[in-house]
């Protein structure tokens, strides 16, 4: 069995993101955008199958630290729904937080610094992401890609799929059960 590695970036590859040495607070940043991106990432391809693993890993440069997502995966593994395959559709990985379902969790200014933090905690990215999907579906926007995207981040993420209900029941209260 032979491990194989792809370097994904931090963030997806249209969008800006904490520059290391650049931005302030730029690792705690860099951190919150690579976790958000693997739930991104998740929510478009699905979890990893047994044999891969998407997670961040800390590089160490001359210039400091930095994070970025790794894809590991069995290359010996290349059958249908196996690592390899998944590892090879993810590996472009995203344009835009969009096309993960997301909305961008930082934004910057024209200096690259954060200006807004939106949603600066991961579990509340993803519970958002949830929420905002299931209603554009249940409210008859939703796309199939959007289907699937919930249904991915629900597999992959069942306490926060839990924590997303519990606030579509306060949004839908009085109507019927939400999608």
């Amino acid at each position: 069995m032979a491990k194989a590695r792809i370097h994904i970036g931090t963030a997806p590859g249209d969008e800006p993101c904490a520059q290391t040495g650049i931005t302030c607070d730029w690792l705690r940043l860099q951190q919150l955008e690579c976790l958000v991106y693997r739930a991104a990432l998740i929510a478009r391809f699905g979890p990893p199958p047994p044999r891969a693993a998407i997670s961040c890993a800390h590089n160490t440069h001359d210039f400091g630290n930095s994070i970025d997502l790794v894809v590991s995966y069995d290359d010996d593994d290349d059958g249908p729904g196996g690592g390899a395959a998944w590892a090879e559709s993810v590996a472009d990985g995203l344009a835009r937080w969009q096309d993960g379902g997301f909305i961008t969790p930082i934004v910057y200014d024209d200096a690259g610094q954060p200006s807004l933090c939106s949603l600066s905690d991961v579990r509340e990215s993803i519970v958002t992401t949830i929420v905002r999907l299931t209603r554009l579906v249940r409210d008859g926007y939703g796309t199939d890609a959007d289907r699937l995207m919930i249904a991915n981040l629900r597999s992959a993420y069942p306490s926060h799929s839990v924590t997303a209900d519990e606030r579509l029941a306060v949004i839908y209260s009085g109507s019927e059960t939400p999608a």
